[in-house]
């Protein structure tokens, strides 16, 4: 099969080396490398200007989700059957992208790799999402060990660091929401692949490191505005009408109780208006 890599980055040229030298050492190799930066100021600019095996769009600072829809254009534009989406900060090892073909074959058109932080499994993809109950969380539960199936596991929703998705997906259900900028622009994608009646499948014989371990309680002011604002979009999107009206309050006023400063939780309340009146779009 015929696949291009699509890899976004800003302002992180060490671990996009990292990044570009995992993808070019796959036992089956990618038969194009497209990377999208994001209007990055250090030396990425100069770096990928050498590198005479990627296809580099250069572009200002859309977020994460706008490198993804301008990487997806661009890779479409080409004769291949399947895109290979991640960012800037992931370790494919060398069979990820091999076994993530075999499983591919079989008829599933996305699938996923199992990721990692170091050697333990980084599961935070819900198996289920819930926009029916407002009083509970968006993401029922997450997978366990007894969920997988010869290594696999279904999913309802995944994210952007590795899946490998068929083309014809995107001719179905359409493009990531660029307008999310970063926060959920996956969930609210494969959200609309779910009720397409396309379910993502990761696999355990397909492994990616992530480079920046996750932590939650961290985030600084201006994420947390995207993220109050688009968990608000989600709901008003897919959710019952108790959802719509009624979990984004409650989200918004768990999130305003655990905010560290007045910055924080002015970017909360900013980010739960907008997403009430659809404001998207890079702040």
């Amino acid at each position: 099969m015929s696949v291009a890599a699509v890899i976004v980055t800003y302002n992180r040229l060490d671990m996009l080396k990292k990044t570009i030298d995992a993808v070019r050492s796959q036992i089956f190799r990618p038969q194009y490398i497209i990377v999208i930066n994001n209007g990055s100021t250090d030396s990425t600019p100069q770096w990928l200007a050498q590198q005479h095996d990627i296809i580099t769009i250069h572009q200002e600072n859309v977020g994460a989700s706008g490198g993804f829809v301008r990487g997806i254009e661009q890779a479409m534009l080409y004769d291949i059957q399947k895109i290979w989406i991640m960012d800037d900060d992931v370790l494919p090892d060398q069979h990820c992208l091999e076994q993530l073909l075999a499983l591919s074959e079989k008829g599933n058109k996305i699938v996923a790799p199992q990721r990692y932080h170091g050697t333990i499994p980084f599961r935070p993809e819900p198996v289920r999402c819930n926009f029916t109950n407002p009083f509970k969380s968006l993401w029922v539960r997450h997978p366990n060990d007894a969920d997988y199936r010869d290594g696999v596991v279904e999913v309802e929703c995944a994210t952007f660091e590795g899946p490998l998705i068929d083309t014809v997906v995107f001719e179905k259900v359409g493009l990531p929401d660029k307008d999310f900028f970063i926060f959920a622009d996956d969930t609210e994608f494969f959200e609309r692949c779910w009720r397409h009646g396309l379910s993502t499948l990761i696999t355990e014989h397909a492994q990616l490191q992530r480079m920046i371990p996750f932590d939650a309680h961290n985030t600084p002011a201006w994420k947390r505005y995207y993220e109050a604002r688009n968990l608000v979009v989600l709901d008003r999107r897919f959710g019952s009408i108790a959802v719509r009206n009624l979990r984004p309050i409650f989200y918004t006023i768990k999130m305003c109780m655990r905010s560290k400063n007045i910055d924080e939780l002015k970017a909360i309340l900013l980010g739960y208006y907008h997403g009430v009146i659809g404001r998207l779009g890079k702040r």
